[in-house]
């Protein structure tokens, strides 16, 4: 027979081997489900530098657009405002030269007041053989407008052609406008 103390010894050892297999069970089990989990971390971070790399693509080739559309906007501002300064520049030089033919005793005239033939009416008292001359005083202004009306209206078809202008190059940058707008 077996002695009580070595018994004891054959169950302490038994219970330590069991308490042993118990524990380093339990240890690989917990590395397991830390490995999965490790796993699972390193699975949802991929997928999330993924999504972030993807926005960031998305947001490059956004400012990428932003900066393209810009840069056209700024050059078609550059030319409609050369065009604009070059259709103002050409105005006052047509107005500096028809001031200049004002200035040298060119003048506008009304048309509608062209200088009218002469008419002979008869004179009643005299029996009608004598008349009178009504119409023109003889002077070959014709409709002529003074200097300064010339002047004024030179100034203001001058003013009207700069409205024009702005006009045209306003319509001009909104179609450009929205043709880079449209862009894809």
């Amino acid at each position: 027979m077996i002695s009580n103390r070595k018994l004891y010894l054959i169950i302490a050892a038994f219970v330590s081997s069991v308490g042993a297999s118990v524990y380093f069970t339990a240890q690989y089990k917990d590395g397991q489900y830390a490995i999965k989990e490790q796993k699972v971390r390193d699975e949802y971070i991929a997928e999330l530098k993924k999504r972030q790399d993807e926005y960031n693509a998305r947001v490059e080739e956004l400012n990428k657009k932003a900066l393209e559309r810009q840069t056209q906007l700024s050059n078609l501002n550059s030319e409609l405002e050369r065009k604009y300064a070059n259709a103002n520049k050409r105005a006052d030089q047509a107005l500096t030269k028809y001031n200049d033919l004002v200035s040298n005793g060119w003048r506008l005239r009304d048309p509608g007041t062209q200088t009218q033939p002469s008419m002979q009416l008869p004179n009643a008292s005299s029996g009608g053989d004598s008349s009178t001359t009504t119409g023109s005083n003889g002077a070959s202004s014709g409709g002529e407008l003074s200097r300064e009306a010339s002047e004024f209206l030179l100034q203001l078809a001058s003013d009207a052609d700069k409205v024009v202008e702005q006009l045209r190059v306003a319509q001009e940058y909104a179609l450009r406008l929205k043709q880079i707008c449209e862009k894809q």
